[in-house]
């Protein structure tokens, strides 16, 4: 699987880089892989001969004890790509469907627990009921769906205008990541071109992607990570959006979202055909 390929190199790349200590018992490397390996081993056999992923949420509890420590752990899960990938992949690779909308959380503690067994970290596996569609439009929400527009205003990109009715949608440079082996790691949905002007290669292969909500117009702004930062510009104020944050920062109709030095505007419109 290239993410996990991807990972095994970054893993090694971070031991090399960052030393085994004395004063820590396990590196969180290596609990980063008992974490997956925990995580891979929830799959239930499934109804069909597949396999099924039977929670919709997680969260990895992670000790500490020192600044040190929590500084080495922060820098080892902060490196992309990011734990909701890296959990994700490993699910799909072990043949597990329908994990595009698990969620998974990382939370750091002062030292473990007792019912953690002797482990020096804890995944908690939950499971949210699934709210079901009213047939009536809730307050403040119309029946008609709605699209995302973006338009390209800065940077050359595959087409200059993109409208969008699904859930995630990838942002970066080149439509196909590939890895050293020509295999996809990643599709971005907007794809700048892999060009020689400064703007188009400030943006980043893997820079950020939006959540979409089509029901209720709302979409949310994630760094993933990038090299040269993502930025909302509104009102003439510039906000800076943090890399790798969980939630995400929520976008506005007429939001102009900058990757590096490129750029698209937000607009959310009612779908069409409605």
């Amino acid at each position: 699987m290239k993410i996990l390929d991807k990972a095994a190199k970054l893993e090694k790349a971070l031991l090399d880089r960052l030393g085994r200590r004395t004063d820590i018992a396990r590196h969180p490397i290596e609990l980063y892989r008992d974490i997956l390996d925990e995580i891979e081993n929830a799959c239930e056999p499934g109804a069909r001969g597949g396999r099924v992923f039977p929670y919709n949420a997680i969260t990895v509890v992670m000790p500490v004890t020192s600044p040190h420590q929590r500084a080495t752990s922060e820098a080892v899960f902060a490196e992309a790509p990011p734990l909701a990938e890296r959990v994700r992949a490993r699910l799909r690779h072990a043949g597990c469907a329908e994990v595009d909308r698990l969620t998974v959380g990382l939370k750091f503690v002062n030292g473990a627990a007792d019912e953690w067994s002797g482990r020096a970290y804890h995944v908690e596996f939950r499971r949210h009921a699934t709210p079901r569609r009213s047939s009536r439009p809730s307050k403040g929400r119309t029946e008609a769906n709605r699209e995302l527009h973006l338009a390209v205003v800065a940077g050359t990109a595959v087409k200059s205008r993109y409208a969008f009715g699904t859930s995630r949608i990838n942002l970066g440079r080149l439509a196909d990541v590939l890895d050293r082996h020509d295999r996809v790691l990643r599709q971005n949905q907007v794809a700048f071109a892999d060009a020689a002007d400064d703007v188009s290669q400030s943006v980043s292969r893997t820079h950020a992607h939006i959540v979409f909500d089509a029901g209720t117009g709302e979409a949310r702004l994630h760094d993933d990570g990038s090299t040269h930062g993502t930025r909302v510009v509104r009102g003439g104020r510039t906000i800076i959006v943090a890399r790798n944050s969980g939630r995400g920062f929520k976008l506005r109709d007429g939001d102009e979202v900058r990757l590096g030095q490129a750029g698209v505007r937000v607009e959310v419109r009612p779908a069409r055909g409605r």
